[in-house]
């Protein structure tokens, strides 16, 4: 896919001079590369099974894995013992208020995360030439646009969103 999408630019920015929104072969591309994706993970998997087959780490129904998953229990589940008041026999118990908090900061984690990458990429859409201030000419205060960032974006910056090479530059730094 690498090969395919270098050609296509090449062909986009030298030939027809096009941008990648108006090029014809870009969906092509992507399609491309989805499929590559699916049938290299499913050609991946396949030998990964056979290495782990190879090297006789591959696991048959009715081993010790199977054995603990039918006892209901996970080989790395973590708690400590208890008494089942149903059954009245000692097994391992974690306890729901752990459980919920450990989802509460997970899900902070992730919310923080998530921010910071939605903010990397919109500064990234600036930098491309995506969003500008000619987007928002009464807003200067929009949460989208970084007139410094975008500034860089317009013709004569560093990042000329019309040039084909400047305009490469916040891709690389992306990638």
């Amino acid at each position: 896919p690498g090969i395919v999408g270098l050609v296509v630019f090449l062909l986009r920015v030298l030939v027809n001079k096009q941008d990648v929104d108006t090029c014809e072969f870009t969906p092509f591309v992507g399609l491309l590369t989805f499929l590559w994706a699916v049938l290299c993970n499913k050609f991946w998997e396949r030998r990964e099974n056979q290495l782990a087959f190879d090297w006789g780490t591959f696991s048959f129904a009715g081993g010790p894995q199977e054995s603990l998953l039918k006892l209901g229990r996970r080989p790395g589940f973590k708690g400590h013992m208890s008494i089942n008041p149903v059954t009245g026999k000692k097994e391992l118990y974690f306890s729901p208020a752990k459980r919920r908090l450990r989802y509460l900061v997970t899900f902070l984690v992730t919310l923080i995360l998530l921010s910071f990458a939605s903010t990397f990429m919109v500064i990234s859409m600036n930098a491309q030439g995506y969003i500008s201030s000619n987007d928002f000419p009464k807003d200067r205060e929009h949460p989208l646009l970084y007139p410094f960032i975008a500034r860089l974006a317009e013709p004569g910056g560093i990042f000329d969103a019309e040039s084909p090479v400047k305009s490469i530059i916040p891709i690389i730094i992306r990638a």
